[in-house]
């Protein structure tokens, strides 16, 4: 006799769901004979169905020809896009034969698109890859179908294969990969005997003016450090105060942020991505990467969503599979210069940037997760730091 059991990782902006199929002893006792039978044995993943998905089936087969026979995926989001859309022609394209079609822009405005599509019944996205917050936006508003338990790479593994969060929001959002947070230094202005070792090296007076912040209203990226500053035992509401006191320089996005480092205006940011760093670092800017002793916290980088009535289902269905696979893993780390939740995979980020390695990594449930979206629109953090509220 087998059953299901769904391992729960806890994750940066991630649930993590894993198949471990585990035996029960023959030696266990049969039922009272007043009870109901036991169920009848079921594996995972499965399709809405109730047919397993795995690797030579004839249903798995099925999606293969239909995701050929439809060509291409309306693909939403900056994951398609520069070099990592050149990584994904040159393998999963290649491989297929089928085409990406990307579609940028910022995240909100992805995000109002696909609701108007909806709206007109008239929708043309198959798959999304946003922001972590503005992917749970979309989630909440029923844009996204179930897409975990119909992956046979899944099927394919087991729990031991995967050691950081993958799957989000009862199978809806898949992880490919992800991005630590942390601090990040001007080498030119701020000298290895001066760098910061702890998320409390920000509060002296020295660093005052010298901060650089990603909007709190604006990208909302910060209330990942302020829900995992409890697991760091760190008083959050007393640090932001105390930080709002250097008077920190606050930029409309992560890039900009990273901009304000890169040229000098800035020596320190607060919260950024090891994917970021490693980019403007192979650009030639004197940039590196700091893990505190604290720890840093978890992003979910790479988040795919199939889209509730997208015309090539099954392409994007291949596509998120693929994405979990050794080699969809590899191209995918390549692109987002993070950590890969498959083990044994990477990690992809710039050594030169990131000399130090992720030492400590703390990671968000799916509920902390969601908390962010109203915390942002509160603007705590915005009100403890002093600074304006930008939407």
């Amino acid at each position: 006799m087998r059953k299901k059991k769904l391992l729960t990782l806890i994750g940066g902006i991630s649930l993590i769901l894993v198949l471990a199929v585990m035996p029960f002893s023959a030696a266990c006792p049969a039922p009272p004979a007043e009870e109901e039978a036991p169920p009848a044995e079921e594996e995972w993943p499965v399709t809405p169905t109730g047919e397993p998905y795995s690797y030579g089936s004839p249903e798995w087969d099925k999606v293969v020809a239909a995701a050929k026979a439809e060509g291409e995926i309306n693909a939403y989001g900056y994951g398609f896009t520069g070099d990592r859309g050149k990584l994904l022609e040159d393998t999963f394209c290649k491989e297929y034969g089928i085409k990406i079609n990307p579609v940028s822009a910022l995240s909100g405005q992805l995000y109002e698109r696909i609701k108007t599509e909806m709206a007109v019944d008239k929708v043309v996205a198959d798959l999304l890859n946003i922001t972590p917050r503005w992917t749970l936006v979309c989630q909440q508003d029923g844009m996204f179908i179930e897409t975990a338990s119909q992956l046979p790479e899944l099927k394919a593994t087991k729990a031991d294969d995967w050691v950081l969060p993958m799957i989000l929001a009862e199978g809806q959002i898949v992880s490919a990969s992800g991005v630590p947070m942390g601090m990040a230094i001007n080498t030119k202005l701020v000298p290895p005997e001066e760098e910061p070792t702890s998320w409390y090296d920000l509060l002296d007076p020295k660093w005052k003016g010298k901060i650089v912040f990603e909007s709190p209203s604006m990208g909302g990226t910060p209330y990942l450090m302020w829900q995992a500053m409890p697991k760091m035992g760190i008083d959050r509401e007393d640090y932001f105060r105390k930080l709002g006191e250097n008077e920190p320089i606050i930029e409309s996005n992560v890039f900009t942020a990273y901009d304000a480092v890169k040229e000098g205006r800035a020596a320190v940011m607060f919260l950024g991505g090891t994917d970021v760093a490693s980019e403007f670092f192979a650009g030639g800017a004197p940039i590196k990467w700091i893990n505190t002793k604290e720890g840093c916290v978890w992003q979910p980088g790479g988040n795919y969503s199939r889209i509730k009535g997208g015309p090539h289902p099954n392409a994007s269905l291949l596509f998120i599979n693929w994405s979990l696979t050794v080699e969809g893993q590899k191209a995918v780390g390549e692109g987002y210069h993070g950590l890969m939740p498959r083990a044994g995979i990477g990690p992809y980020y710039n050594p030169g940037a990131v000399p130090d390695g992720i030492p400590k990594l703390w990671t968000l449930s799916y509920e902390e997760q969601l908390e962010m979206d109203a915390l942002q629109a509160s603007g705590i953090m915005d009100k403890l730091l002093g600074v304006p509220v930008l939407r």
